[in-house]
């Protein structure tokens, strides 16, 4: 766990917003086994004696940077539900479009598979990211807007799953333009517009 910080000063909301994304740039380019806390601070440009005290540790760094990252947007109680649904996927396909993040996402999981605290941090941070789908799928169900037979977790697996699956299998990963029509395919409906 970091340090905590006082968030009052944008000094330190600018220093860590720049630690983290060195962070998970560096991810990206040498996987957790090169990861080093000299490596982050000469990316970040600051002091190494600045990441010490804010994160103890490189794990706490990593878990920490990891949980920075944007989320989709929270499933709203009011508006079009399925343009929810579709604005959480396309936020999806975003995340899975920008290839650093990809492959420090991709690393992250290859450390996991020997790395119990590391695996655990992943489920949790996919678990939390997965809960805005299928909360959206909920809302959507609720409001009559999908078929109420509809299981809100398998759904959001099926959607889900299949961004993940065409980009880490295929050449051609899923756009924005293909919500819809994913969207139509799983859970019967699409948005009337595009939702950005």
């Amino acid at each position: 766990m970091s340090v905590p910080q006082n968030d009052e000063d944008p000094r330190i909301t600018r220093t860590r917003a720049v630690v983290h994304r060195a962070t998970l740039e560096l991810l990206s380019e040498v996987g957790v086994g090169g990861l080093t806390m000299e490596g982050v601070a000469a990316r970040a440009g600051v002091g190494r004696s600045t990441l010490y005290r804010r994160w103890a540790d490189l794990g706490t760094l990593v878990r920490d940077a990891v949980r920075s990252r944007p989320g989709p947007p929270p499933a709203a109680t009011s508006g079009d539900p399925i343009e929810r649904v579709a604005q959480v996927l396309e936020h999806l396909v975003a995340a899975m479009a920008d290839p650093a993040g990809f492959r420090a996402m991709s690393n992250l999981a290859l450390a996991a598979e020997t790395d119990a605290e590391l695996a655990t941090l992943l489920h949790d941070d996919n678990a939390k990211r997965r809960r805005r789908l299928i909360d959206a799928i909920d809302h959507a169900i609720d409001a009559g807007a999908i078929d109420q037979d509809t299981d809100a977790t398998l759904a959001a697996y099926a959607l889900a799953g299949a961004i993940v699956f065409a980009r880490m299998t295929t050449p051609t990963p899923l756009t924005p333009e293909d919500v819809p029509a994913l969207m139509r395919q799983v859970i019967g409906v699409e948005p009337d517009q595009p939702s950005r």
